[in-house]
Order: structure tokens, then sequence, then C-alpha cells
């Protein structure tokens, strides 16, 4: 994704999801499909969203995330 691309704003408009929202969509999806959405999010909005997953899936997430581009 570019960050001129279509759904990099649609990713950039989860700001304004609340963070309880966001993590409940997120439980069931496949670690690396969360860092990559949680990469476009502010820093402190990623750690809520963190704080709110199932800490084994949080370490996962967080490994992903250290790891992308």
């Amino acid at each position: 994704l570019s960050a001129t691309s279509p759904a990099s704003r649609t990713l950039e408009s989860l700001e304004m999801v609340d963070a309880k929202s966001l993590s409940n969509f997120l439980i069931n999806e496949h670690p690396q499909t969360i860092s990559v959405i949680l990469a476009h999010l502010e820093p402190e909005k990623k750690g809520e969203v963190l704080k709110r997953l199932p800490e084994s899936l949080q370490a996962e997430v967080v490994l992903r995330l250290s790891n992308l581009d």
C-alpha cells in the first residue's frame, strides 16, 4: 500500500473507530492482517487496540509489526 492509495486513506479512517470496537473486529483475524492494519494507526491508538487483544495474540502481532518494512 502506498501512502497515496485509496486503500491507505481507508485504513487511516480507522483512527475514528474506538479501540474496543476495532479490537473486537480484529480478534479473529490472522496476526499478519492485524499487524498491517495496526501499522497504519497512531502509536497511542495502536497500543490501546493491542491491550485489548488476548496476550497470546498480542505477542504474535507485535513480532509481525516489528518485521514490517
